[in-house]
């Protein structure tokens, strides 16, 4: 059985390159219709003893990152057939597509990515993700992530 770690932001490292702007404008969106209100779901990582690899959750990071969030909570498989429950999520958080979508794409990237480590590579990407971030000067900050998507709230 895996096991809910929370983890630092800093100590969380991508596995991809790339993130899509639309998901963390739908992410902002929800974010100020909520008025702060929201909670995110776990992310699936594998751990070495210092750093978090995200197996996924990339766009959830990125947005966590740039609300200042410190902190994040993982679920950390201890093979690839540890998958995430349903009951180990809350109804109520920030999935994109919906909590089934969501649950059913965390449990595919950890069989698909546990054991051909994609972590391996990150040195060849970025480090970590405020470098995701970054990448995309759109949502360098919050102030400039409502002005390029024109969200006036």
């Amino acid at each position: 059985m895996g096991k809910i770690v929370r983890a630092s932001l800093k100590d969380i490292k991508p596995t991809q390159g790339t993130i899509v702007l639309d998901r963390i404008k739908g992410m902002l969106e929800k974010y100020i219709e909520t008025e702060g209100c929201v909670t995110f779901p776990l992310a699936p990582a594998r751990e070495d003893g210092r750093n978090y690899f995200l197996l996924d959750g990339h766009h959830r990071l990125v947005f966590a990152d740039l609300i200042k969030k410190s902190e994040y909570q993982l679920f950390i498989p201890e093979s690839h057939n540890d998958l995430i429950e349903r009951e180990m999520l809350d109804e109520n958080s920030f999935y994109i597509n919906g909590l089934e979508d969501c649950l059913s794409t965390m449990n595919r990237n950890i069989v698909r990515y546990y054991t051909h480590a994609p972590y391996m590579e990150v040195g060849g990407l970025v480090d970590n993700i405020p470098d995701l971030r970054s990448i995309y000067g759109p949502i360098s900050n919050l102030e400039t992530a409502k002005k390029h998507f024109k969200i006036s709230r």
